[in-house]
């Protein structure tokens, strides 16, 4: 468990296993732990975090499988539990894709915008004050979705019900964190309380991961429940209030294997204007119940802090309609 400072370049400072294997140059170990790589920018503030038990390093780049990936913006973050990475840091770039696994479909979660998004790629020069994110795909086939924290529909909480539990995993595990007062949840304690066996309680942990609904560790039997898991159980139950914003952005295509940027990138987060341009949205509905829906010109939006979006464009809202430019909807109002 070395700490290596200045690794690759002044600004990486890396803890973890060391091994050489041939050439290869890995962060392999013989407790298979995690390693840790931070990045910095040059004020000394942290860029990114990524931690997994294989990095392989070469002359310019740090490559990972199975990442988990944190970028800091200011005091929130957009995170990720399982994602490759590749940086480079002579280029000092890094492009993250979504894994071909069970996490391919895991959406990353912004604290800043209060919402997730599913996305395959995002690409970021960490000297620049924004990053591209995108999906894989034709342009009408593969959706980038943007989900407020706060969503809730009655088929996908059915959904959650997966397939092989005699139980609603869920359920279970909200009905556990709000009777305990916790949000922090054992597989041991799941198996006690519901009368399940253990290895289906870790099961119903890893699905719920999965979904991303919490944030999972097996090798300590600990999983962190999110707010958005309690949310759906108690909107489900109706005792709380919930939203529909969910928002599909449909753009261009391009070839994943070879990295090539696209033409357009679903959406760009900008550091610098704390906001996230979204492009390729046709509509979106706030509120089923309300009929509210939105309809952007040129398929553009803006997502500001807590789901806030400005654009141009028309409101509808039932028999109720209005064009204009330079709306601003307030999530909270």
């Amino acid at each position: 468990n070395l700490a290596i400072r200045g690794f690759g370049n002044e600004r990486m400072t890396y803890r973890g296993g060391f091994s050489l294997h041939g050439s290869k140059i890995s962060s392999a170990n013989v407790n298979n732990e995690y390693s840790t790589l931070v990045v910095a920018d040059s004020l000394g503030s942290k860029q990114f975090q990524a931690k997994s038990r294989d990095f392989v390093f070469d002359d310019s780049t740090v490559s990972s499988n199975r990442t988990a990936f944190v970028i800091y913006q200011l005091n929130d973050s957009v995170a990720h539990r399982a994602v490759q990475m590749k940086f480079n840091f002579k280029r000092n770039n890094i492009v993250l894709m979504t894994e071909k696994g069970p996490y391919k479909t895991t959406p990353f979660t912004a604290s800043f915008f209060g919402l997730d998004f599913s996305a395959d790629v995002i690409r970021w020069s960490l000297s620049a004050d924004s990053l591209d994110i995108s999906t894989a795909g034709g342009r009408s086939t593969v959706p980038m979705i943007l989900e407020s924290r706060d969503y809730y529909d009655p088929e996908d909480f059915h959904q959650l019900h997966g397939s092989g539990f005699s139980f609603h995993p869920l359920a279970v595990v909200a009905r556990y964190c709000l009777d305990n007062n916790t949000r922090e949840v054992h597989s041991g304690d799941i198996a006690q309380v519901f009368n399940l066996k253990i290895s289906d309680a870790q099961k119903a942990l890893e699905f719920l991961a999965i979904k991303g609904l919490l944030e999972y560790w097996p090798e300590k039997d600990l999983a962190i429940v999110k707010e958005k898991a309690v949310t759906q159980y108690l909107a489900y139950k109706g005792e709380m209030d919930y939203d529909n914003m969910k928002i599909h952005s449909v753009m261009g295509s391009y070839v994943m294997a070879d990295l090539k940027k696209p033409v357009h990138a679903n959406a760009t987060l900008s550091f610098k204007n704390r906001n996230m341009v979204v492009r390729g949205v046709e509509e979106f509905s706030l509120s089923d119940s309300l009929n509210v829906v939105i309809k952007p010109d040129s398929s553009v939006i803006t997502v500001l802090q807590n789901r806030d979006i400005k654009f141009d464009g028309t409101i509808t809202a039932g028999n109720f309609e209005i064009t204009g430019k330079d709306f601003t909807l307030k999530y909270d109002s």
